[in-house]
């Protein structure tokens, strides 16, 4: 589903070339599960933009199911963006001015819709997320955690194959943050292939495969073991046993 070959990412910063990827190498399978980990700086949102065609490597090559991101136009990148990749944000990027139901929407109303075509998939998903009695609120009638989950809901409202998040989970408090978690794994489960970015071990710890990130380049590839699974539970209902990471 996702391939990285060799990539390398480079920006020019007060004169100075800053490297934020150094030779990735990577495969995710079609529908897996994948946290990306490691320190502030590391790379991690770069390799997140890259994947879904937000960015472009300074060399090596992304493939999408077996397709070059490179020798894609700028229209077939804007379809990518549109069908095959939704986003969730830490900062959520809600519309503040229109409704709850129409920030759903809005990823089929820039693919130019028509209403009858995305009604029905926009209630589902507010059904989904518990929302369906707020969506006529506007978003800053909602919490921090209501409002991340206004934003996973408008990332699956296309029905992509692939969906990214970029620390889901780092504004929310653990309550919060366990509901979009489920959501996620509710997500992965109906057979989205899921990349993402967090700080959060809960999450991470729940995921196939953990890839561990430092300056620009993959050190481990790790894969959670039902044990530690369990341990993240155990410490979430308050256990004393001291926390791992």
């Amino acid at each position: 589903m996702i391939e990285l070959r060799g990539v390398h990412r480079s920006f020019e910063e007060d004169e100075a070339r800053v490297d934020a990827l150094r030779g990735v190498d990577l495969t995710i399978e079609r529908g897996a599960l994948v946290a990306v980990v490691g320190p502030s700086g590391s790379g991690k949102s770069t390799l997140l933009n890259l994947i879904g065609a937000l960015d472009q490597p300074t060399s090596g090559e992304v493939l999408l199911s077996g397709r070059s991101l490179a020798r894609l136009s700028r229209t077939e990148l804007a379809r990518v963006r549109s069908t095959t990749v939704g986003f969730v944000f830490q900062a959520f990027n809600l519309v503040p001015g229109i409704s709850v139901a129409e920030n759903v929407a809005l990823p089929a109303v820039l693919a130019r819709q028509r209403p009858s075509d995305y009604r029905d998939q926009v209630a589902r998903l507010l059904d989904l997320v518990g929302l369906a009695a707020k969506a006529d609120r506007l978003p800053g009638q909602l919490s921090g955690g209501e409002q991340q989950r206004v934003a996973v809901a408008r990332a699956l409202v296309m029905d992509p194959p692939i969906l990214l998040a970029d620390e889901p989970t780092g504004n929310l408090d653990t309550k919060a943050g366990q509901t979009i978690i489920e959501l996620l794994e509710a997500s992965n489960d109906a057979g989205h292939t899921i990349v993402l970015v967090t700080h959060d071990m809960r999450l991470a710890s729940r995921a196939q495969r953990i890839v561990h990130l430092r300056d620009g380049e993959i050190t481990n590839v790790t894969c959670p073991s039902p044990r530690d699974r369990r341990l993240e539970e155990i410490l979430e209902v308050g256990d004393p046993a001291p926390r791992r990471y």
